[in-house]
């Protein structure tokens, strides 16, 4: 088995120095493939799509720059024309490096597989095995947010989902299951992680079992299954409830701190490859900004108004890269939602309360959020996580499965050199066309648009 890296990072840099060709890398012990896990290039580092946070509702630039965006790809992903890509193979990146991940897993699993560990190397084999189970389920979710319809229980055993290459072997032809499938592998993926890894890990880089349990409580909500969602968030939060207080940041430049969130659980960045939506360049609505309130240290650590108009600043990733991991605020949003949704007003705004008590200033008094009854909680709750999870490659995906209830259901809209261009709710254009590039190495079917 070949594997070819295309990058490297300090971290596998021992592994590989150990090797004569470094173009010729055979993993064969336990060490080789958990150096492989350690590639932050591969894993974390710009890695989630893009595509959706350019197509999301979270920023607006002018005319002007939009005219002259990089490629026709950003232009059109911007304005939801049906073929995004016009030829252009630069938007595979989206697609490309989430199947990287999946082949680096797969590569993993099968390797493993082959060693029989002694007593002394089981910990270290189910943390590795673990570990590839959740960075591919990480893709497959990534995946399928964005070139797949949104979950329906209704009709996702007939709506086509994303390839699930579930081996290594490039000669093996890729076909498009269904949604159902596609979220049950996710599912089983994680559940299977869950019974290996440790529940904590000593980098934020790399999966933990408590991580596990965030991702599965984000994929249950994705899917509307709010019992399950709210099981998988409420054992997280048994685990690890420490929230950052926002009166301790030092912020940087394009960051919320200088180092890592205690909050922060497992950390990645979606790519950075479209200068439009990226935070030098988005605009964001003032209005959106006033709906925060002036005790609220998110408006002033979050955003910043240069020449008039205001740039999100209040990355999760010290270095300023736009933060897409798992955190335990988003857990608390996931329980409150599915508190509210149960009918259980109470603890849904306990929780919502528990976290925004540790966004507002020190000597202002924080009044806690009241709602008369569960209906008025789930609207504070989505309007506070709107808020919370911004610019953290979240709200695609929420604009996408709140589309499905008529009371939240948004209609996106943009008007650029005087054309209105408009994304009704549950439109097929909430699919991202599949790669040309794909669809005429592999033959899948295009996604209708």
């Amino acid at each position: 088995m070949l594997l070819f890296l295309l990058f490297s990072c300090k971290k596998e840099d021992e592994f590989l120095s150990a090797k004569p060709n470094q173009s010729l890398v055979i993993p064969a012990t336990l060490d080789d493939y958990e150096n492989l896990l350690n590639n932050n290039r591969i894993f974390n580092q710009y890695t989630d799509p893009s595509l959706g946070h350019v197509s999301s509702d979270e920023y607006y630039v002018t005319d002007a720059l939009f005219n002259v965006a990089n490629t026709n790809t950003e232009r059109n992903a911007y304005i939801w024309a049906k073929d995004i890509y016009q030829g252009e193979t630069f938007g595979d990146s989206d697609w490309d490096v989430p199947y990287q991940q999946v082949y680096y897993s797969n590569v993993i699993l099968e390797g493993i597989s082959k060693i029989t560990p002694t007593t002394a190397q089981q910990v270290q084999f189910n943390r590795i095995k673990g570990s590839a189970l959740f960075f591919r389920a990480w893709a497959f979710n990534a995946l399928v947010q964005n070139y797949a319809m949104p979950y329906d229980p209704v009709t996702s055993a007939t709506d086509l989902g994303i390839p699930l290459r579930l081996t290594s072997d490039l000669n093996v032809k890729s076909t498009r299951p269904t949604v159902k499938e596609t979220y049950e592998r996710v599912v089983s993926d994680l559940k299977l992680a869950t019974q290996l890894l440790p529940e904590n890990s000593n980098q934020k880089t790399l999966p933990s079992g408590i991580a596990v349990l965030g991702l599965l409580s984000r994929v249950y909500l994705t899917m509307g299954d709010f019992t399950n969602a709210y099981d998988a968030a409420n054992k997280y939060l048994q685990k690890n409830s420490v929230l950052t207080n926002y009166n301790t940041l030092t912020p940087r430049t394009f960051a919320i701190h200088t180092t890592f969130l205690s909050e922060d659980i497992f950390h990645t960045s979606f790519q950075t490859s479209y200068a439009m939506a990226g935070r030098s360049k988005a605009l964001i609505d003032p209005s959106f900004v006033a709906s925060y309130d002036n005790n609220d240290l998110r408006k002033t650590l979050m955003f910043k108004l240069a020449s008039g108009v205001y740039h999100f600043v209040g990355s999760y990733d010290y270095r300023g890269f736009p933060y897409s991991g798992i955190a335990t605020d988003e857990m608390y949003l996931n329980r409150a939602e599915c508190s509210a949704r149960a009918g259980n007003t109470d603890a849904a705004m306990a929780d919502l309360n528990n976290l925004l008590k540790t966004r507002w200033k020190t000597g202002s008094v924080f009044t806690p959020y009241q709602a008369a009854n569960a209906d008025i909680a789930l609207k504070q709750i989505l309007a506070e996580r709107k808020k919370e999870l911004f610019f953290r490659s979240i709200r695609w995906t929420d604009i996408r499965r709140l589309n499905k209830e008529k009371e939240f259901a948004v209609t996106l809209s943009r008007t650029i050199n005087g054309k209105t261009y408009i994304l009704p709710p549950n439109d097929k254009r909430f699919a991202l066309p599949i790669p040309n590039s794909e669809i005429q190495l592999s033959g899948l079917q295009q996604n209708e648009r």
